[in-house]
């Protein structure tokens, strides 16, 4: 590239990539290398041409000089004066608003480069955040003419306006003539960005801000009041009321001489930085070959082979969604088992929606606050080139995806990109993703900016108002609303109670069958008990149903808990709710709705069952480990030993890993009190009992799968339990949870027995696993015929996802190849993805020559994606060693 090397990306916006070069002197520039779309159109390479031409006469010490260039080149590319410092957008987005004395600098400095550009080119035509560099020593203009070459590209379209909506004059709004005094206009706009964090004009979709530009008074609070006039009439509507970058230089002079340090102290360490990072080698592999070739290699050389290995799996999926879901996963399980080194090896990933994923939840684990926001850069970067894509190749689903990361790193960079896609996509609006973002940023500055963060949750609520509703699920909406509610509590009380009105309103206005609107009111109570207990109170207190009202309490409770919200209050109301409860006379329910919609019908006398004391079960479960005696006396009140078992059971299994002592004296007295029951009902307890106890109480849990050994055959439980009892008891007596499995199957045979359900099949294929897992070397002989049932089950299911493998249950792999080898009828794909995942631990390569002779597709794919991350958690040192990884 000329005399230029380039040493790797800055970033990308609509014209192309820019890159970090150096010239043969070993002086750093930006090159900017043009968009190959751009690049085959003979008007922009025309007008490209005369801009840069008009660009190089440019001078003044507050522009970025162009360098070199070469517009006849494939791509065409200039190059211009490489300024160490962030943008005025990523500034103010990563620190904050900047000091008033620096606003008198930063306003001055551009009117001066403002100066220079107006002596050789019209006007700028794109003056904003993003295009201002702040250097040490002042700061500077860029892109100047870039703007007038796009709009002459020939498949813009029509009377589209280029530029960005918030720092627009009204007059290039309007798609009318533009000079130098819209440039003056744009200036002002900045000013009050820098001040405020926020343009004068608001926020949202790019026709609102445009219209509120031609016709509403800009909102200047926040300014410093020495600024407020001049700033003001910049701002004129029209050109010939404002002044001159002359004026403004004369007015502003004086404040920017008087100023020594003019940035604040974060800003000028990320300036030095950046300083610092000039002397140390970088590259980027995604610079075309033709550009420069930069090898970018794995910190550790020994594993860059099995990166390789993971990649070229992923890449070998045909689908191009499982493809991509493929690249996500690697590219997500490099950050979570090298994070140190992540951005290195993340270069290597093909695709940017992955990319982009991976590197903003890196910026979630940096704590290193200046790395973190390079990563979160970079991610928007990529994010901005998919833009034009949203509607075609990146599907919106992805994009939301991407945003919705965004907004939990950087919610300003969220709004901004929010109004990007607006500007470019036709007829995009979504009010949900907007208000997330408005209640994330004004959290964010709820302590620094109060004023701020109540102007930002009063657009968050009128941007919830226009939130539809979900057509299949009708809790969706209120479950939302109150998850904005909740994200911007902090920032404004006031205006989150209205966002949970509307959250509780949306609710009570679910209709149709069955407990749609209990449901949707219990989510709601459940969100909001993380920032206000006591409306949450409120939420429940509506529930008509009072089996769904107790689950309510209880999920309330530990929810404010686990929020280090006080809990007392929910834990009172709901004790004293089910306290008068019980002391009114039983009244029969109607059938549980639920039922109709698995195409069961209920048992007779199903509508005989009474609601009473059990009910606080679900209430001591959510008290459990925020209030231990408390949930105690609570499930000593149960007169049922049947659910006062239960509950014991539940406390103890929501402890066990927190507190091994309590849940152990609570396991006890489940198994004590489970023996007062009826025989039937004791079993599925037993079972509760049995999973909670294996590594906290081993004796009662053995205790337990004896009783269940002794009674099961002699009870008249259902299919449905005794598959659970056989998952819950498999990891205490394999044995007897193959036992109950084929019990359950017999039952479910007999006439007038509900066959086995999908779920019924996912606990018994689980069970079967982990069963085969456990003998795979011990019993080798016991573990095939284990495996040949799981197979059955899994035809049966009609699905694949019930073969999932978890590391910590893989069958031994020569065993699974031997029956692969005696099997010859249905089911061998099933046996090969079963196979693949057992050798990738020990066998990576034959592993994937499994895997690919899968005929089904959906089913390849699937032991694809798993195999290539397996191999990227192996590689790095996340994944157990193989003879970790078996159940016992």
């Amino acid at each position: 590239m000329g005399l230029i090397r380039l040493r790797g990306r800055l970033g990308g916006g609509g014209m192309g990539q820019v890159y970090l070069g150096r010239t043969r002197g070993g002086w750093p520039v930006a090159v900017k290398v043009v968009r190959s779309e751009l690049a085959g159109d003979a008007e922009f390479r025309r007008r490209f041409e005369y801009e840069v031409s008009m660009a190089r006469e440019v001078g003044g010490i507050y522009t970025a000089h162009v360098v070199d260039a070469d517009t006849n080149a494939d791509p065409p590319w200039m190059a211009t004066a490489y300024i160490p410092g962030p943008t005025l957008h990523q500034a103010v987005a990563t620190h904050g608003q900047l000091p008033s004395a620096a606003i008198g600098v930063l306003g001055a400095g551009l009117a001066e480069g403002l100066i220079a550009i107006h002596e050789k080119i019209l006007a700028h035509r794109d003056l904003k955040p993003g295009n201002v560099i702040l250097a040490a020593d002042g700061p500077r203009v860029i892109d100047f003419g870039i703007a007038r070459a796009l709009e002459a590209a020939s498949h813009t379209v029509t009377g589209a306006v280029i530029g960005t909506p918030a720092f627009m004059s009204p007059e290039q709004s309007r798609g009318g003539e533009v000079g130098p005094a819209s440039d003056v206009f744009s200036l002002g706009a900045v000013l009050v960005f820098a001040a405020t964090g926020c343009g004068p004009f608001g926020t949202g979709q790019s026709d609102a801000v445009m219209y509120r530009i031609r016709h509403d008074d800009p909102d200047l609070t926040g300014l410093p009041k020495d600024l407020v006039d001049l700033v003001g009439a910049c701002l004129a509507k029209t050109p010939e009321h404002r002044p001159s970058p002359a004026d403004l230089l004369d007015r502003l002079a004086a404040s920017a001489e008087s100023t020594t340090q003019w940035l604040p102290p974060t800003v000028t360490a990320l300036i030095t930085q950046l300083e610092e990072d000039l002397s140390e080698p970088s590259g980027d592999p995604s610079i075309p070959e033709r550009v420069a070739s930069i090898p970018v290699r794995a910190a550790d050389p020994k594993q860059q082979p099995a990166i390789d290995h993971a990649l070229r799996i992923a890449c070998s999926i045909a689908d191009p969604d499982e493809q991509e879901e493929a690249l996500c996963g690697v590219a997500l399980a490099i950050v979570e088992a090298d994070p140190d080194h992540a951005e290195q090896y993340l270069r290597r990933i093909p695709s940017e929606v992955c990319r982009a994923a991976a590197l903003l939840a890196l910026a979630d684990k940096l704590p290193e606050t200046n790395r973190a926001q390079q990563s979160i850069g970079h991610a928007e970067q990529l994010i901005t080139q998919l833009l034009d894509d949203v509607s075609n190749a990146v599907g919106y689903e992805q994009f939301e995806y991407l945003v919705e990361q965004l907004i939990a790193v950087d919610p300003q960079r969220a709004l901004a990109l929010l109004d990007d896609v607006e500007r470019r996509v036709v007829d995009f609006d979504d009010p949900e993703l907007r208000a997330k973002a408005l209640a994330a940023l004004a959290a964010k500055m709820a302590v620094d900016a109060p004023d701020r963060a109540t102007r930002l949750m009063a657009q968050a609520v009128d941007a919830a108002r226009m939130i539809p509703p979900n057509a299949d699920y009708a809790f969706v909406l209120p479950q939302r609303l109150a998850e904005i509610a909740k994200i911007g509590y902090a920032a404004d009380r006031r205006y989150a109670e209205q966002l949970i009105d509307l959250a509780e309103a949306a609710a009570l206005d679910v209709t149709g069958q069955g407990d749609e609107r209990n449901f949707a009111l219990k989510v709601t109570a459940v969100e909001v008990a993380e920032v206000d207990p006591a409306r949450a109170e409120q939420t429940i207190s509506k529930i008509r149903d009072a089996h769904i009202r107790s689950s309510a309490w209880g999920d309330s409770i530990k929810a404010a808990a686990s929020a280090r919200q006080d809990h007392r209050p929910l834990l009172d109301a709901a004790e004293q709710s089910f306290a008068k409860l019980a002391a009114q006379k039983p009244a029969p329910v109607k059938p549980d709705p639920w039922w109709a919609r698995w195409g069961a019908r209920p048992k007779p006398g199903a509508n005989k069952r009474y609601y009473g004391p059990w009910h606080l079960k679900y209430i001591t479960i959510g008290a459990a480990w925020c209030d231990p005696s408390r949930a105690e006396t609570i499930a000593s009140l149960i007169t049922d030993a049947q659910h006062r078992s239960e509950a014991f059971a539940d406390m103890a299994g929501e402890i066990a890993e927190a507190n091994p002592l309590q849940a152990r004296w609570w396991l006890n007295t489940a198994y004590q009190t489970a023996l007062e029951a009826e025989a039937k009902w004791v079993l599925p307890v037993m079972g509760t009992i049995a999973a909670a106890g294996v590594t906290v109480a081993p004796e009662t849990a053995q205790q337990a799968v004896e009783y269940i050994t002794t009674h099961a055959d002699a009870t008249d439980l259902n299919a449905e339990r005794l598959t659970t009892i056989a998952r819950d008891v498999v990891a205490v007596d394999p044995e007897l949870a193959i036992r109950l499995i084929d019990l359950a199957e017999t039952r479910a045979q007999q006439p007038g027995k509900t066959r086995l359900d999908k779920r019924d099949l996912e606990r018994v294929a689980r069970t079967l696993m982990t069963v085969a897992t456990a003998w795979a070397d011990s019993r080798p002989e016991r573990t095939r015929p284990i495996l040949r049932h799981l197979l059955e089950v899994a035809l049966a299911a009609g699905s694949t996802k019930y073969l999932s493998i978890t590391e910590t249950a893989v069958p031994n792999p020569h065993v699974v190849e031997q029956l692969l080898r005696e099997s010859r009828g249905p089911g061998r794909d099933h046996l090969r993805y079963i196979a693949a995942a057992a050798f990738a631990a020990t066998d990576a390569h034959r592993a994937e020559q499994l895997a690919q002779e899968i005929t089904d597709d959906s089913l390849r794919y699937a032991a694809l994606n798993a195999l290539a991350v397996s191999i990227i958690k192996q590689a790095m040192g996340s994944a157990a060693p193989p003879n970790a990884k078996r159940a016992t």
